[in-house]
């Protein structure tokens, strides 16, 4: 029979004590959430249903435990570490125990990080990236999942990943042929790997800056001007090169290069002359270098060039008791602006067209239109009230612009040719290909458009 139980669930994180106690810590959002779950309830159903209670993505890594009642724990009590669900043999256990025992509590940890933590007390198996822990019974030594260490000889190891490749790590000289080792000065996972095998603490392997009494040295004495670094880019991005003594040739991430010479204080993109603060070509070539950047500033952005803006006496505020007043002499004088009208009717909004200048109708983007070369007036008038879907009734003026090299001496001030007869059809088509052909509709009493404003 397949019966149905309720199991609360509650969401926080196992803590192990120094006494050796377990305690489950709440999350203080958390309420819980009451599951109603089978007798034949597999590992991968149970995790979905744990998944849709707090909304969790399925890369999102969780950890599902349960504690026995109080009188179970003997003899060791809250030091029994907790159940860990891994398996469906598992969650059927942890049914039959909440048929028994109302108060049984599925404990869910989220995250990461607390589940890091607590697979770490527990001392099971965890992944840290590419990279896997294990822990046996106290007795073997503790290795990476996937990584082969040989030993060759005192502090030289030859480490191999799981695709196969092998790298040599030498422990004393602080070098991995991956090269990681000695690029961030920080143990790359396969110097972790010959590290744990050798028996050596990993934090004896890090650089001395990265220690606390160099943080703590950094901070003795005056501060250097800070440089903004909003508009750094990291140094991974760029390619430098030296050429020679304190001169790089610098290439970011486009291929593009720069020439920097540091004892110049000079870049190919010129912000380094002209802001006197080092620019991002020029920060790369000094970190090569081994230059402090901070030295490279101009001598106006630094604390004694701010103190000795300060140095000297401070002039005094002038005494105004000694002021003449002079308005008694200016109260005479109209320094208003001189008085205007604005003339009667509503205010023009469009310009004044000059001699030969046409406007065009904002909407109208224009025609394209065949013609014969003995085109008649009346065909050509169709065609124009075709295109602009005109009735017979409505006025229609066509003219058009000669090019400019046949307006001189005159220029644009010439008017326009109005075509009224098909000989002036004719001879609009003759005279050049690339004319422009304009009309005017309605009835205006001007035929040369000169001063028509809604001029097509």
């Amino acid at each position: 029979m397949n019966s149905r139980q309720v199991l609360r669930v509650i969401h926080g994180a196992w803590n192990l004590h120094q006494n050796g106690e377990w305690s489950f810590e709440r999350k203080k959002n958390d309420l819980g959430f009451p599951a109603i779950v089978r007798t034949s309830e597999t590992f991968d159903s149970l995790e979905r249903i744990v998944r849709s209670l707090y909304n969790l993505a399925i890369e999102t890594p969780i950890s599902m435990t349960y504690r026995l009642p109080e009188w179970m724990l003997i003899p060791d009590g809250n030091n029994t570490p907790p159940i860990t669900i891994l398996k469906t043999p598992d969650v059927q256990v942890m049914i039959a125990l909440r048929a028994w025992f109302a108060d049984l509590t599925l404990c869910v940890t989220i995250g990461a990080e607390d589940v890091a933590h607590y697979q770490f007390f527990c001392r099971s198996d965890f992944n840290i990236g590419s990279s896997s822990y294990k822990f046996g019974n106290g007795n073997e030594d503790p290795s990476f999942e996937g990584f082969e260490v040989k030993k060759i000889k005192h502090l030289e190891y030859e480490v191999r990943n799981k695709e196969g490749y092998p790298f040599y790590v030498d422990i004393s000289k602080r070098f991995c042929s991956c090269f990681e080792f000695q690029l961030l000065e920080i143990t790359c996972q396969h110097a972790v790997a010959a590290v744990i095998v050798a028996k050596i603490k990993v934090d004896s392997l890090v650089a001395e800056e990265y220690t606390k009494n160099a943080t703590f040295a950094a901070y003795v004495g005056s501060v250097a001007p800070v440089i903004d670094t909003d508009d750094i880019i990291e140094l991974s991005g760029f390619e430098v090169k030296k050429i020679k003594h304190l001169e790089h040739e610098v290439r970011n991430k486009e291929g593009y290069s720069f020439h920097v010479d540091i004892s110049k204080r000079f870049c190919s993109c010129f912000e380094f002359q002209l802001l006197e603060i080092p620019c991002q070509h020029a920060i790369a070539a000094a970190i090569i270098a081994k230059i402090k950047v901070n030295s490279l500033v101009a001598e106006e952005y630094t604390k004694n060039a701010t103190v000795s803006a300060y140095v000297g006496s401070v002039t005094p505020v002038i005494d105004t008791d000694d002021i003449i007043e002079l308005t008694g002499q200016f109260s005479e004088l109209d320094m208003l602006p001189p008085s205007t009208r604005h003339p009667p009717g509503r205010p023009r909004k469009k310009s004044f067209l000059s001699s030969g200048e046409v406007r065009r109708k904002p909407s109208d983007l224009g025609y394209t239109v065949l013609v014969k070369l003995n085109e008649s007036f009346k065909d050509l008038e169709t065609i124009i009230r075709d295109r602009y879907k005109l009735k017979p009734e409505t006025p229609l003026t066509m003219a058009y612009h000669p090019p400019e090299w046949m307006l001189e001496p005159d220029g644009t001030r010439r008017p326009l040719i109005t075509v009224s007869t098909t000989s002036e059809v004719e001879a609009f088509g003759n005279r050049n290909s690339h004319c422009r052909f304009l009309f005017k509709l309605g009835n205006y009493e001007n035929p040369s458009f000169l001063e028509v404003p809604d001029i097509c």
